[in-house]
C-alpha cells in the first residue's frame, strides 16, 4: 500500500515565534534600563534638592550663631586680660615699655592708657558646632514607644489626621470640649542626609585691597604682607626670583613689584607705581607714582586685558593679576581676603601658626631694629617659647586675647615692639582681636549627592550683611 506523502514543513511559525521573543526582549529590557534610569534621575534630583536646603539650613544656622557672637562682643569685662592670664596685665604693659626702651614716666602712660575694660574674646563659632549628627544629640527623637503611636494614628494605621480635645473652643463635644485636626506628631531630625558647616574668621587674614587705603592703612597691610611672604627669609625666594623655566606670558616677579602691582590692579589710575619700603616704618604711603603702562603687561595676554582699577570682589581674581599663580596662591592664599573691611585691623587670634607667625613679624619695631627679624627666625627656641605662650594664654581655642596681652608676650621675650601698638587706641594701631566678618562654607548631603554653599558675612542688626554667595 502506496504511503501518502506529506507537505514539507518549513518551520516558518518558528521562527516567527522566536523572533518576536527576541523583539520582545530586547524592548523590555530596553525599557527597563530607561525606567532604571528614570527612576535614578529623579531620586538625584529629589536628593540634590534635600541637600542644597540642607546646605542653606547649614548657612542660616551659622547666620544665627554669629548673629548672638556680636552680642557677646559688645559685652565688656572688667580686667579680663588680669583674669586670662598674668601678661595682660599692667605687669605686662611695664615689660612692653621696658622692650621698646621706653622710660619710667612714659611706662606709667602706657599701663594708664590700657582700657580697665575688655571684650569677653569668646568665639562661640569655634564652640558651637553647626551639624545636623550634633544637633540631634541635643534636639533628639522622642521615645520609641512614642513614635510607634504617632505611627498609629487614624483608622487602620494609615496616619491620618487625630482628633484633640481643646478646651474652651468652638461648640463643645460630648466630654465638655471642642476638638480641632491635629497633624501626626513627627521627630526632629527625621530627614534624609546630614549637612555641616565650618566658620573662618575673614578679619584674621590680611585684606589685599586695603594696599589702597589711607597711608597708616596702606603701609601696615604692606608689612603685613611682606612678613607673610618672608620678605627677609629665603624660604620663599623660589617663588619670586626669575628663572629659565618661569612661564614667559606668567614669570615670577620680586616681592616688592608683586605689592606694585595688587596697588595698581586696585588704584583708580592707569600709570604704574612702585614701591618704597622706607616709607612704612613712618607709617607713609609706601606707593610712589609712576608714569609707566600698568596695562602693559596685560595687553600681551591672550585675551588681552586691562587692570581692575576697582577694589577686588573674590579671591580668584588674584590670578590676574602680574605675578601671582598657582604656586603663590597655594603658599599664601588662604591667608590672604577681600571681604573684610579695608579698614578693619588684624585679629590676632587665629589658629593657623603661619599666620600667628606673621603676626608676630609685623609686631616688630624694624624701624630701630631692623635685625629683630632675622634673630627671631635664627632662633627656632626663641619662636617656639612664644608661640607656646600665646597658646597658654589662650586657655581654650575658642578663647581669644587681647593685643596687649600679645604685645604683652612678646616683651616678656625681650623682642622690641613697635611703638603704637603699646598705646591704647593708637591712630597707627593696625592689630586688633575682634572680627566682624566671617565666612561659611556650608555642606548638605544626601545618598550620592552633595551640595556646598559658601556665603561671607558681616555683622548687622539682623542675621548678618551678605557679601559673596557661591553655589556648587
Amino acid at each position: 500500500m502506496k504511503r501518502p506523502r506529506r507537505k514539507t514543513e518549513h518551520g516558518v511559525a518558528l521562527l516567527m515565534v522566536v523572533a518576536a521573543i527576541a523583539i520582545l526582549t530586547a524592548v523590555a529590557v530596553d525599557f527597563s534600563y530607561h525606567s532604571r534610569v528614570e527612576a535614578r534621575l529623579a531620586t538625584n534630583a529629589r536628593d540634590e534638592l534635600r541637600a542644597y536646603y540642607l546646605a542653606r539650613s547649614a548657612v542660616q544656622i551659622s547666620r544665627l550663631v554669629l548673629h548672638f557672637q556680636r552680642q557677646v562682643d559688645q559685652v565688656q569685662i572688667p580686667n579680663l586680660s588680669g583674669i586670662l592670664g598674668g601678661l595682660g596685665g599692667s605687669t605686662a604693659m611695664g615689660n612692653v615699655a621696658v622692650a621698646t626702651g621706653q622710660t619710667s614716666a612714659s611706662t606709667t602712660q602706657v599701663a594708664a592708657g590700657t582700657p580697665k575694660s575688655s571684650s569677653l574674646h569668646l568665639r562661640l563659632w569655634d564652640i558651637i558646632p553647626v551639624d545636623s549628627g550634633t544637633l540631634q544629640l541635643f534636639m533628639g527623637a522622642p521615645p520609641a514607644a512614642d513614635l510607634a503611636a504617632a505611627a498609629s494614628l487614624g483608622d487602620g494605621g494609615l496616619n491620618l489626621p487625630k482628633l484633640r480635645s481643646v478646651p474652651g473652643l468652638g461648640p463643645k463635644a460630648a466630654g465638655g470640649s471642642s476638638s480641632r485636626l491635629e497633624s501626626p506628631a513627627r521627630p526632629f531630625g527625621d530627614f534624609d542626609g546630614t549637612f555641616h558647616s565650618d566658620v573662618t574668621d575673614e578679619e584674621s587674614k590680611i585684606n589685599v585691597n586695603a594696599l589702597n587705603q589711607l597711608s597708616t592703612q596702606a603701609a601696615a597691610t604692606a608689612t603685613e604682607m611682606l612678613a607673610l611672604m618672608h620678605w627677609r627669609d629665603q624660604k620663599y625666594d623660589f617663588l619670586f626670583d626669575d628663572n629659565a623655566d618661569s612661564d614667559p606670558q606668567h614669570h615670577q616677579v620680586h616681592r616688592e613689584d608683586l605689592l606694585s602691582n595688587l596697588h595698581d590692579w586696585i588704584d583708580t589710575d592707569t600709570n604704574t607705581t612702585a614701591f618704597n619700603p622706607l616709607q612704612m616704618a613712618i607709617f607713609s604711603d609706601p606707593f610712589v607714582a609712576g608714569y609707566g603702562d600698568e596695562d602693559e603687561f596685560y595687553q600681551r595676554q591672550e585675551p588681552r586685558y586691562h587692570a581692575k582699577n576697582a577694589p577686588l570682589d573674590t579671591i580668584d581674581e588674584l590670578y590676574l593679576v602680574h605675578g601671582i599663580n598657582d604656586r603663590f596662591m597655594k603658599a599664601f592664599g588662604s591667608r590672604l581676603t577681600v571681604y573684610s573691611s579695608p579698614n578693619a585691623l588684624l585679629n590676632v587670634n587665629t589658629n593657623d601658626s603661619q599666620q600667628q607667625l606673621t603676626n608676630i613679624l609685623v609686631a616688630l619695631d624694624t624701624n630701630r631694629f631692623p635685625e629683630a627679624p632675622l634673630q627671631l627666625m635664627g632662633n627656632p627656641l626663641l619662636l617656639q617659647t612664644i608661640l607656646s605662650e600665646l597658646q597658654m594664654l589662650r586657655s581654650f581655642a575658642f578663647i581669644g586675647i587681647s593685643v596687649q596681652s600679645f604685645v604683652a608676650v612678646l616683651a616678656a621675650n625681650q623682642l622690641p615692639v613697635r611703638p603704637e601698638l603699646t598705646v591704647a587706641n593708637s591712630p597707627h594701631a593696625f592689630l586688633g582681636d575682634t572680627s566682624q566678618t566671617f565666612k561659611i562654607e556650608a555642606s548638605g548631603e544626601v545618598g550620592d549627592v552633595q551640595s556646598r554653599i559658601t556665603a561671607v558675612i558681616r555683622y548687622d542688626d539682623n542675621l548678618g550683611k551678605l557679601l559673596y554667595w557661591k553655589e556648587e
